[in-house]
Formats: structure tokens, C-alpha cells, sequence
């Protein structure tokens, strides 16, 4: 089993429902403007395996689930995240260093880049010496399309 890092979009949450999520799993509760958002170390053999393991716990709490959030980071945060500067991502990004590691493709070109930190966090596991990554696993953008492709209702 291992450990996965996901990002939920909840509705809100009942005092009671808050006490239960956090006696149950390792997580952090958030409101952001209207909505509820969960960070929880799901566990399980792979990310579907962990996601349907914390809806389960989440339905049997009478939890509504919106979606699954992507973990968006900019340079900004990368350099943040990887503790190395801003200059040294630019470059990446650029393709101007480790040009024969593509940087992760950029989700969206808005405010300069963003991209999905799972997929920034393997590249810099598998590219830069003496980066050692979270300890956790974290879901790249196929995943992120599975995980919320679970949410959907079958057809009738």
C-alpha cells in the first residue's frame, strides 16, 4: 500500500463531519470561497485504489464530494517547493538546462505557466541531483481525469 495526496472539493461540512474526517485520516480542512476543500493522505495500491478507499469513508459520513482538485503550481512555487530559485526554473521550463528532460508539460499558459506538482515533483525526482521529492505520492493529469471520471454518474 501507499500513500497518496488528494485534493477534494467538498460541500460544506458539519461540524460533526469535520470531527469524523479528522479521527479517521490524516487531514486538513479548508473553506475557499464557498467551498470546502479536503487534503487527505489517502492510502491504497495505486491512486484509484486510494481515492475509492477515502470516497468510501467520505460517503459513509454523509460527505458530498464536488471533484477532485488539481494541485497547480507557478514558477513561483516550484522554486518554493524544490527549494532552488526562480532563475533555475525559468530555465527548465525554457528547455535551456537538462535539455534532454523535457520539463512537464504547462497545464495552462496563464500568469506565466501553471503546471500539476505531481508531475513537476517526478520530473524534478528523476532530473535534479539531490532532490529527494515529497514522501508522498501525488497525482499527475491522467489521474486527475480518472479520479473525476469516478464522480460521475453511469447512465441510466
Amino acid at each position: 500500500m501507499r500513500d497518496f495526496e488528494l485534493i477534494l472539493a467538498l460541500d460544506e461540512l458539519t461540524a460533526e463531519q469535520e470531527d469524523a474526517i479528522y479521527d479517521n485520516s490524516d487531514a486538513l480542512i479548508a473553506g475557499h470561497t464557498g467551498s470546502t476543500r479536503l487534503t487527505a493522505t489517502a492510502h491504497g495500491a495505486d491512486v484509484i485504489d486510494a481515492a475509492k478507499r477515502l470516497l468510501a469513508l467520505l460517503a459513509s459520513l454523509g460527505v458530498t464530494v464536488r471533484r477532485f482538485c488539481e494541485d497547480f503550481v507557478t514558477r513561483g512555487d516550484i522554486a518554493q517547493r524544490a527549494d532552488v530559485s526562480r532563475q533555475a526554473v525559468g530555465l527548465w521550463v525554457r528547455g535551456e538546462r537538462l535539455q534532454d528532460h523535457p520539463f512537464p508539460e504547462v497545464y495552462s499558459t496563464a500568469g506565466g505557466g501553471i503546471w500539476i506538482w505531481g508531475e513537476v515533483d517526478r520530473w524534478l525526482r528523476d532530473n535534479v541531483k539531490g532532490y529527494t521529492g515529497d514522501d508522498i505520492e501525488l497525482p499527475t493529469r491522467g489521474d486527475y481525469l480518472a479520479l473525476n471520471q469516478m464522480l460521475v454518474p453511469s447512465p441510466s
